[in-house]
């Protein structure tokens, strides 16, 4: 494969003063913004970044047909609050490893390895790990997930959600300390929309707040498919609007919804409800029908 990671029209960044350089620069992103001329996280050193490349082999895939080959959808069967829930974290291709989109319930990264083994692969192929949010069931297995692996994932996400992550602020629904999933480092908080190169081309992370003022979604261009997160959802196979009961400010959450439906979109995964097969048309009667 001859893609890379690569972030684009940020128009602001911050990164961790944590992260470590000599183990960090493999898997990351390089970077065009302005706060940075280097296209590179800042590191004390210099030099190229070494690729850790996915290795060349088949991969089997859970719905092969229905999405783009090199997608691959992890599906966890969760319990939450007594009530089966059924969750759909993605992993794309590069040539630096996986990019996995979002990780899934706290305790529940067993079943993650399971569904990443299906499809060929295993944690420590996880290069990075973009969080669409920060509540619970999408960033819950962040810290889990580094834990496992010798090298930890390069972690991106919204600075309003990095904050969260990270444990400089409660989630929300938390009132207490001990009430929340184990904080993880993000290692890049992004201030606007941004571009990730993978091997179904450009997957651009495009900022869809409503559901949580740091909610982002993932377009792949190429491929016409939208990973819509929380940003939208589905029943029974058919693609409806954001939750009322769970969204902070539907408004907003309509506006991105107007946003997305601006976009070549064919096929849709929603992170509860799963694959859909409808894009702009469906997004675009949804986004007229505006909030309840």
């Amino acid at each position: 494969m001859s893609s890379h990671f690569a972030t684009a029209d940020v128009p602001a960044v911050r990164r961790s003063p944590s992260t470590t350089p000599d183990d960090r620069l493999s898997i990351a992103p390089r970077i065009d913004d302005s706060t940075s001329g280097t296209g590179t996280p800042n590191t004390s050193g210099t030099g190229t970044p070494k690729c850790r490349a996915v290795l060349s082999r088949p991969h089997m895939s859970h719905d092969p047909g229905r999405t783009p080959a090199g997608l691959h959808r992890l599906p966890l069967e969760v319990e939450l609050n007594g009530r089966p829930l059924r969750l759909e974290p993605a992993a794309i291709e590069t040539d630096r490893g996986l990019l996995l989109v979002d990780t899934g319930l706290p305790g529940t990264l067993d079943d993650l390895a399971a569904r990443l083994a299906d499809v060929g692969f295993g944690l420590s192929e996880v290069a990075t790990v973009l969080l669409t949010h920060q509540d619970g069931d999408h960033a819950g297995n962040l810290a889990a997930l580094g834990d496992s692996v010798a090298t930890p994932p390069f972690v991106v996400a919204h600075e309003a959600a990095a904050r969260v992550v990270d444990g400089h602020e409660s989630p929300r629904g938390s009132d207490a300390e001990d009430d929340r999933y184990p904080p993880a480092r993000v290692d890049l908080e992004l201030a606007g929309e941004a571009s990730i190169s993978t091997s179904l081309g450009p997957a651009r992370v495009i900022p869809t707040p409503g559901h949580t003022p740091g909610h982002v979604s993932v377009y792949l261009p190429d491929e016409k498919f939208l990973i819509a997160a929380d940003a939208l959802t589905a029943d029974d196979g058919r693609l409806e609007g954001p939750r009322p009961d769970v969204s902070e400010d539907m408004a907003t959450a309509y506006s991105s919804v107007e946003r997305l439906a601006d976009l070549d979109v064919a096929r849709t995964l929603c992170y509860h409800g799963g694959f859909v097969d409808a894009g702009r048309d469906r997004i675009a009667a949804i986004a007229a029908d505006g909030p309840a």
